[in-house]
């Protein structure tokens, strides 16, 4: 398993990769929500890195339980030593997020949720600004998310899967399967949406609404 040390290796040899959510009994039980703690795992469900959310003291509480899932925050992907091999940060947004993939300490690339009435929708930019694939699942196709190039050609499918067993009927994972042949730029940028979409679009399922919810609601 010490193959996995660095991004190129985690990402650039997997055709699948799994990211399950390390749910908490306390988060379970009080739907209060904690920081964010995913464990990445190879097509074999071989534990191969992890992601964690950085905490950052009494105001990242207040912001999690006031802002949820429209609050600032940052993330590292770690391998299996526990040493960060890429960083993942957004600010406060409204409405659209504007996730930023930084590798070796230079922002690599963005996810950018863009509006769409009967779409939930997402350009990947690389680290020049160029839009190098889009999301656009049809919104009522709850689990499932299509990447495709601009041509329309599918080059990956990001996939919430649910469990048969009872003890693991509280866990989120996703599925990312690489369909077509990417570079490592492709890959790190798909596998970053798939984490971005995760808060985007299930995080406030995972608790109660946030202040933001409530107010927008009125």
């Amino acid at each position: 398993m010490n193959s996995y040390k660095t991004i190129e290796n985690l990402v650039g040899r997997s055709e699948r990769l799994f990211i399950k959510q390390n749910k908490e009994w306390f988060k379970v039980l009080t739907s209060f929500e904690t920081k964010n703690k995913y464990t990445i795992l190879d097509s074999s469900k071989n534990k191969i890195g992890y992601i964690t959310e950085n905490p950052q003291g009494f105001i990242s509480l207040i912001q999690r339980f006031f802002l949820r899932s429209h609050r600032p925050l940052e993330l590292q992907v770690l391998n299996l030593e526990r040493v960060e091999i890429l960083r993942l940060s957004r600010n406060f947004f409204w409405f659209f997020s504007n996730l930023q993939v930084h590798y070796n300490g230079k922002v690599y690339g963005s996810i950018y949720r863009r509006y769409s009435l009967f779409y939930k929708n997402y350009e990947l930019k690389d680290k020049q600004k160029h839009t190098a694939f889009y999301i656009k699942s049809i919104f009522w196709k709850l689990w499932s998310f299509s990447v495709k190039t601009g041509q329309d050609q599918e080059v990956a499918l990001i996939t919430k899967k649910s469990h048969e067993q009872l003890i693991e009927s509280f866990t989120d994972t996703y599925l990312i399967d690489f369909k077509s042949k990417l570079t490592l730029n492709e890959k790190i940028l798909i596998f970053s949406s798939g984490i971005s979409i995760d808060f985007d679009y299930f995080e406030n399922n995972r608790g109660s609404s946030s202040l933001l919810n409530f107010l927008g609601s009125r």
